[in-house]
């Protein structure tokens, strides 16, 4: 539960227009052509650019009961790290551990 608490702490640090992208998010689980016009929309205006904390995000409690754990399952768009394609994402598989090394900046583990 503390996943969800740290994530809707954050989601209220965010601008607006962010906030009600995450909202539509875990409502549909995919944002539409009519979302994304709406998103625009809201950016260009000053309440968009700002944060807010009108927004409950409910869908954050209701997790799976039988499942409470957060994975990390892949990193995309990998930047600046030689000997890895940055168009191919770092998957983590469905597994425990996973350990990534290398040079001294390259070093972790997810579960």
């Amino acid at each position: 539960m503390q996943a969800q608490v740290d994530i809707r702490s954050w989601l209220h640090k965010q601008n607006d227009w962010l906030q009600e992208a995450a909202d539509r998010l875990l409502n549909k689980g995919a944002l539409g052509q009519d979302d994304l016009a709406d998103l625009v929309a809201l950016i260009k205006t000053p309440v968009g650019r700002k944060p807010s904390t009108h927004r409950p995000f409910a869908e954050l409690n209701q997790g799976n009961a039988a499942q409470q754990e957060l994975r990390l399952i892949r990193i995309g768009e990998i930047a600046g790290i030689e000997n890895l394609e940055p168009r191919r994402p770092l998957e983590f598989g469905i597994h425990n551990l996973s350990v990534i090394y290398g040079h001294k900046y390259l070093a972790g583990a997810a579960s």
